[in-house]
């Protein structure tokens, strides 16, 4: 099953957390990095909220992009994997749990019904967005 939740949440995201608007993020990582001297992780790219706990943590570490040298790439380590290694166990089991009155060919219905329903949710962000990027191009606003 291809993952396309993520993809999803992202354009949700984008029409939910405008840039230059703040929902709390500008007050977070003001918080967060108060006193810090070394370097950071950019703070302003969505994901710092997530992702500067676990480099604290120890599940990820960052190095320079081969590719890119302004850039810095996360690696996931031997402990972040383990993390994600037991979520994925447990994630398993509780979907497993979850759908227990459901047969395999019944969990399949259910699994190919969700995917074209969130596709179906993925045409409505992609619609809506094109229409507010007509609307801020035209300077004109759906009422």
């Amino acid at each position: 099953m291809q993952n396309r939740y993520a993809t999803l949440a992202a354009w949700v995201y984008e029409l939910d957390k405008p840039v230059g608007r703040s929902f709390g993020d500008v007050e977070f990582y003001l918080e967060r990095l108060q006193g810090v001297t070394g370097p950071v992780l950019e703070p302003a790219v969505g994901n710092g909220r997530l992702f500067v706990p676990l480099l604290e943590a120890g599940l990820v570490r960052r190095h320079r992009s081969p590719t890119d040298g302004r850039a810095l790439s996360l690696y996931v380590t031997k402990a972040g994997r383990a993390v994600t290694d037991r979520v994925e166990e447990e994630t398993s089991a509780h979907e497993a749990d979850l759908l227990r009155a459901l047969s395999a060919t019944e969990r399949q219905t259910l699994i190919a019904l969700l995917d074209r329903a969130i596709g179906g949710a993925e045409e409505a962000v992609q619609d809506l967005v094109a229409r507010q990027t007509a609307e801020e191009r035209t300077g004109t606003e759906d009422e």
